[in-house]
């Protein structure tokens, strides 16, 4: 038996097996090429039994190659060689143009012939293989970018979580993020306190409450709760874009008021962001900005423009409830004379000490109001009898006629008092202050320190 038909009984089991073998003798001979060679390579075995190797092939040609299988034929340990390496064996061109990539063991195999070694080479096809190693590796780095790129956005998403509570905290507004559903999702420590304030827990105004719960379940003010409800579900619903709505409340024994106002979240995110704005100080100012349009700065007293409306009122309601009232137009005598002689700031004196006597003459329901450099005007509500009002004229000629301290002087100022009735001297206001201020002349041809009614004769008071 030669040495080709030796090596065929010996490996023709080899011809089963997915993976290229050949056997070669130390001249490179060809002694076996089994049949899944012959389907990669097309080559039968005919062509290459008993032929060189390299008259085929070109690649043990090189000079490594043939050291390292001369090892082999020595009986050396085995060798492996990777076309990934550029160590191709058997060269096999693809359909694609691309070479098979292969990877081959070359171990020695004892010949019959004593201390001689054939080498037996194993071609595995790991095309696919690698193939698929090489989509891994590539789907393994674009995982990694895209993790690299997630990891990114959830460390550009936390900071600017971060930066809006941040900011959200820095606001001294009462602030919360609802869903499109009102509940809570977000809140500044600001809004907390505002709702420790109101005795609100966590639970009922924290993150996880329903905000539009608390206009249901508060029973006082339903109407304006109501009211706030229905505008801030039209925000979340889409039916508003803004609503805005002020509101008072008592807090610490102080009345305080706030502004709530609800905006729609942006970018197609359906929900809300309201606030709450404490307006205490802007209208204590508007009151502070009224009150002084509407009283005089020096006494403190309505001025002419209050008193107009309150003269307007008081007709109403006599008219309505048929009572009486009375006007009473008081013009000081002497203060000409003492701003004149004592200067401006004396005269000021007088008149704010004026102004405080005859606060303490009158009712609180009564009104009077200065409308003049030294004329004063006393509205008197719900008048018995002509004699209430005439009462009330004798205790201011006494109150004026008592002397005023101005540093270490006393000055005499004293009053002149015209009085109009309603119904019985006008039933409008103008006709009734016209009454009233003819009956003050009326009572100047007396003199000093008098009073009269329109059209009767004047009255001085008992000395």
């Amino acid at each position: 038996m030669d040495e080709c038909d030796f090596v065929e009984s010996r490996f023709r089991i080899l011809d089963c097996i997915p993976v290229g073998v050949f056997v070669l003798k130390e001249d490179f001979t060809v002694l076996f090429w089994n049949r899944c060679l012959e389907q990669w390579t097309k080559i039968n075995r005919e062509e290459l039994i008993g032929h060189r190797f390299d008259d085929h092939f070109y690649t043990l040609n090189k000079p490594l190659l043939r050291v390292r299988l001369q090892n082999i034929f020595e009986g050396g340990p085995p060798a492996i060689f990777s076309s990934q390496l550029h160590q191709y064996i058997v060269p096999v061109v693809l359909r694609s143009g691309k070479m098979r990539v292969q990877h081959t063991i070359v171990s020695a195999v004892r010949a019959p012939e004593e201390n001689k070694h054939y080498a037996l080479f194993a071609v595995q096809d790991v095309t696919d293989l690698t193939s698929r190693i090489q989509d891994y590796q590539i789907a393994r780095e674009q995982a990694a970018v895209e993790l690299d790129e997630r990891t990114k956005v959830e460390e550009e998403l936390r900071r600017q979580k971060e930066l809006f509570q941040s900011v959200l905290e820095s606001l001294a507004a009462r602030i919360a993020v609802l869903d499109s559903q009102g509940k809570i999702v977000s809140c500044n420590a600001a809004w907390e306190r505002f709702a420790s304030n109101f005795g609100l827990t966590p639970e009922t105004l924290g993150v996880g409450a329903n905000y539009l719960q608390t206009f249901l379940s508060t029973q006082d003010k339903q109407r304006q709760n109501l009211r706030m409800y229905e505008g801030v579900r039209a925000v979340l619903d889409g039916r508003l874009e803004h609503y805005e709505e002020e509101y008072q409340c008592r807090l610490s024994s102080a009345d305080s008021w706030y502004i709530m106002s609800v905006t729609p979240l942006v970018g197609g995110v359906r929900g809300a962001v309201v606030s709450h704005m404490d307006i205490s100080g802007r209208k204590r100012a508007e009151q502070q900005i009224q009150y002084l349009a509407l009283h005089d700065i020096l006494t403190d007293l309505p001025n002419r423009q209050l008193f107009m409306d309150r003269i307007n009122q008081a007709l109403a309601r006599s008219k309505r409830y048929r009572k009486q009232a009375a006007i009473l137009y008081v013009d000081l005598d002497n203060f000409k004379s003492i701003n004149d002689t004592l200067g401006h700031q004396a005269g000021d004196a007088v008149l704010a000490e004026t102004a405080r006597r005859l606060k303490e003459l009158v009712r609180e329901t009564d009104t009077v109001a200065r409308i003049g450099g030294d004329e004063f005007a006393v509205i008197l509500m719900d008048v018995q009898k002509p004699g209430d009002a005439a009462l009330v004229a004798e205790k201011i000629v006494r109150a004026t006629s008592v002397p005023i301290l101005l540093g270490d002087q006393q000055v005499e100022v004293g009053a002149t008092i015209g009085i109009g009735l309603y119904p019985k001297d006008g039933t409008s206001v103008a006709s009734l202050l016209k009454s009233a201020d003819s009956a003050m002349y009326i009572a100047k041809g007396l003199g000093k320190a008098s009073y009269s009614f329109y059209s009767q004769e004047p009255v001085a008071p008992d000395a």
